[in-house]
């Protein structure tokens, strides 16, 4: 292990569609384990830090891992409003106080269960080899073409939003979606007082659709769970 790379694993309070969100049992377990216990597999970093605000998530990770939370986050960045890259770059500057000499950041997610230890080491390694600054960004491709998409109406009927519908599929280029799992930042973009000019391309980490379940509603954890079982 080394503290060349730092992974922050975001973990506030009071989420609001599903309730306790962070540390919901799945599968007998709380979720937020799932990406704790992938980070500690990977054996990538020994600096792994749960970015929270309340006393009883750190109290629970402090319990069921060999992880040590050095410091909550403050309340006014745990708010719903809170941008996630203003969590990750106080988190950063935090570390770089404390001596690190830190050179990636990696953001993954809470409710990433679908994603195992494989997956944080193959996103570092397109981060080593990315040359630009760009963050790398896990990503999936949309199922069907983007150009088929339609929109409710007010009078409750729908429509396409392009006049693209009758085309065939292969005419299309693939599109993909953040898959609001994973993010690699280098530390130049954190030390840097504008990064809005980074955050306009990104480095692709394909992740396949099966693992790319981005949890914010019931409905969602529902299908993570029929999927989880089905790889289990």
């Amino acid at each position: 292990m080394n503290e060349e790379v730092l992974i922050v694993i975001p973990a506030r309070s009071n989420s609001k569609r599903i309730k306790n969100k962070n540390i919901k049992n799945f599968f007998n377990k709380p979720i937020i384990l799932y990406s704790v216990e992938n980070a500690l597999k990977s054996k990538i970093t020994s600096l792994i830090h749960i970015s929270t605000d309340s006393a009883n998530i750190r109290k629970l990770i402090q319990e069921k891992t060999s992880i040590k939370i050095d410091f909550l986050r403050p309340k006014n960045l745990a708010t719903d409003k809170t941008p996630i890259i203003d969590v990750v770059r106080y988190t950063f500057n935090k570390y770089k106080s404390k001596g690190y000499n830190i050179k990636y950041v990696i953001l993954l997610t809470a409710c990433s269960p679908l994603l195992d230890e494989k997956d944080l080491i193959r996103g570092l390694k397109i981060a080593k080899q990315n040359r630009t600054n760009y963050p790398v960004l896990g990503v999936t491709e949309f199922p069907t073409p983007i150009e088929w998409a339609l929109k409710k109406n007010n009078n409750n009927t729908i429509q396409f939003l392009t006049n693209d519908f009758s085309k065939n599929s292969q005419k299309f280029t693939n599109k993909f979606y953040d898959t609001g799992t994973i993010a690699i930042f280098k530390s130049e973009v954190l030390e840097k007082s504008s990064v809005n000019k980074f955050f306009k391309k990104f480095i692709p980490m394909i992740i396949p659709r099966y693992k790319a379940v981005d949890i914010d509603t019931k409905e969602d954890w529902k299908f993570a769970e029929i999927i989880y079982s089905g790889l289990n």
